[in-house]
């Protein structure tokens, strides 16, 4: 029998073991930048610590219970990063892509449409129509499979959509 389909959701995280080595490494990073900064008073350990500080705020907020997400959900996209959420709806957003990152890191990309071109005796005249966003990370799936699942839920979201009045 043939049940009714359900809405598609996509949820995503960053792998929690990646992030919490990350974590872990920054940590070290911090603790021997110190460590050296005690003994020589110079400041390039100092730079040191303050990097591996930087790098325990950041990969400490992301491993906090829904501070860093990817939702794709009928309606729309979600991104979170550090507890800062940005929603778009699926007709603001274009095609996802790959985009090569150095030799072997890759990322997915979006084109963000602008549906709100302003008017000619607007100053917004010469906003760009679109920009191009990244996502910040790949939710430990490889680039290519998660533009394509992103390009197969904004396809079915906008086939089910009603028209536009």
């Amino acid at each position: 029998m043939h049940e009714p389909s359900q809405p598609h959701v996509l949820r995503l995280t960053p792998p929690i073991l990646r992030t919490a080595l990350l974590f872990a490494a920054s940590l070290i990073w911090l603790g021997f930048g110190a460590y050296l900064f005690s003994l020589t008073r110079s400041v390039l350990p100092l730079a040191l610590a303050t990097l591996g500080l930087v790098g325990a705020v950041i990969y400490g907020l992301t491993l906090l219970p829904g501070s860093s997400y990817l939702e794709a959900t009928p309606q729309g996209l979600t991104v979170s990063v550090a507890f800062r959420k940005r929603t778009h709806a699926w007709a603001d957003v274009g095609e996802f892509a790959v985009r090569p990152l150095g030799r072997k890191k890759k990322l997915v990309r979006y084109r963000l449409l602008r549906h709100d071109v302003a008017a000619p005796d607007d100053v917004r005249v010469d906003a760009p129509p679109a920009r191009d966003e990244v996502l910040p990370d790949t939710y430990g799936l490889a680039a290519e499979e998660l533009a394509a699942r992103l390009n197969e839920l904004r396809r079915a979201a906008l086939a089910s959509a009603p028209p536009a009045q």
